[in-house]
This record gives C-alpha cells, structure tokens and sequence, in this order.
C-alpha cells in the first residue's frame, strides 16, 4: 500500500490508543511543514481558568528512525594473545 502524503502545510492527527503513561501524547500523527514531513504529538491540558487547549509538539520524523536503529558499538580490542574481544559496559567479553 503507497504511504500518503499530506499537501504542502497540512497534517493529521489520530487518537493515540497505544497511550500507556500520563505523559504520552492523546493524539499522534503527521504533518508536512515547508516541505518537510513532521511527526505530530498533541496533549489536551487545561487553564487555570479551566478552559482547555492542545499542547501541541512538532518533531522530525528522520530523528526518530535514526535513534530507533543506532545501536551501540562494540570495540574490538587485543590482548597479549592477539585474540579479539568485544568491549561492552567497561567489561571484556570473547566473541
């Protein structure tokens, strides 16, 4: 299935059903800004007066891939014997 596209300066907003903590979003979705497509997150709060309002956060999409899929790096390090090992939490451990 294509992914779609929003126009120019338009987004979308979902209701969050995988909502788990307080301070998770209510509504989720996309939007593209300039060009640019954006991830979308919007809370529901409340003045002090009492009126309601969104809270509205607009983040890029490509950061969250790239810290999704880096993973840590292991070192590769010798000892006397020549045989490498993997440097992981300040320990050494063969591979």
């Amino acid at each position: 299935m294509e992914e779609y596209k929003h126009k120019e300066n338009f987004g979308s907003l979902f209701k969050n059903n995988y909502k788990e903590k307080e301070n998770q979003p209510v509504y989720v979705g996309t939007a593209n800004v300039d060009g640019v497509e954006k991830k979308i997150a919007a809370w529901i709060n409340e003045t002090k007066k009492g009126d309601k309002y969104f809270s509205i956060k607009f983040s890029d999409i490509e950061d969250e891939k790239t810290v999704k899929s880096v993973k840590p790096k292991a070192e590769t390090v010798s000892t006397d014997d020549d045989l490498p090992f993997w440097m992981i939490g300040g320990s050494l451990t063969p591979f």
